[in-house]
């Protein structure tokens, strides 16, 4: 969900990982995490726990890898 969402983005942050977390307005609601493009091998330990996108939508160069949804 959500706050597994934001957990990851502060992992990749102290990793020096590049990457995006989408939040939706006006909610205010973390809903998906975006990383530019890595060799799987030098992130996959960070989305271990995560339920995967494929990458099939790329926004200004950066690949969706996961996403969460509401509950």
């Amino acid at each position: 969900g959500e706050t597994q969402l934001k957990n990851l983005s502060e992992k990749l942050a102290e990793a020096g990982v590049a990457h995006k977390l989408w939040t939706e307005q006006p909610e205010n609601f973390a809903t998906c995490l975006a990383t530019k493009p890595y060799v799987k091998d030098e992130v996959a330990q960070y989305f271990k726990k995560c339920n995967l996108a494929k990458p099939d939508l790329e926004i200004a160069g950066l690949q969706i890898v996961a996403k969460s949804s509401k509950s």
